[in-house]
């Protein structure tokens, strides 16, 4: 029995993260729903003024929900924002090297080294020279594997197919 073993080094530039990320969009969907629901809820309140007030919807009390929904409508995208530029810096900023077998991809660093087994992760998305594995179906957090990683077109195949076989 042969056993396979890929070796991969690479680092997550900032257009690959952004590439991915754009990939992935479980984040954008999860923000039009917020934003939805947001509106939803501001429409209601309104209407219940309105309903409590025989229909009519005091210019004061407008401009006031207004500017209540411009303030969580800022810091809800600020959150938002900060949160994701804090995912980029964290991911940008790490190389990763390491090899895959067929059980489980092991990652390397100067100081220590971590083997996942193909079972931990639970999904996958494959497009052209990217990969996004997945690990937490909550988190929506991603390790990003590029073609550019692997030596040759032979490994990233080789990777590509070790995927498909292990995960979902």
């Amino acid at each position: 029995m042969s056993s396979v073993q890929i070796f991969f080094n690479g680092a997550v530039t900032k257009e690959l993260f952004v590439q991915a990320y754009n990939f992935d969009g479980s984040t954008k969907k999860a923000k039009k729903k917020t934003l939805i629901v947001f509106l939803f809820s501001y429409l209601l309140t309104l209407l219940g003024i309105a309903s409590q007030n025989e229909w009519k919807i005091d210019v004061s009390i407008l401009f006031s929900s207004i500017v209540t929904l411009a303030f969580f409508g800022f810091v809800w995208w600020y959150v938002i924002e900060r949160g994701e530029r804090n995912n980029l810096n964290r991911t940008i900023n790490g190389h990763g090297e390491g090899e895959i077998t067929e059980s489980s991809i092991i990652f390397r660093s100067n100081e220590n080294s971590s083997a996942i087994n193909w079972s931990e992760f639970i999904k996958y998305k494959k497009e052209n020279e990217i990969v996004l594995l997945y690990d937490s179906p909550k988190s929506g957090l991603f390790t990003v594997f590029h073609k550019s990683f692997f030596k040759c077109e032979n490994d990233w195949n080789s990777f590509v197919s070790l995927v498909e076989k292990n995960i979902g």
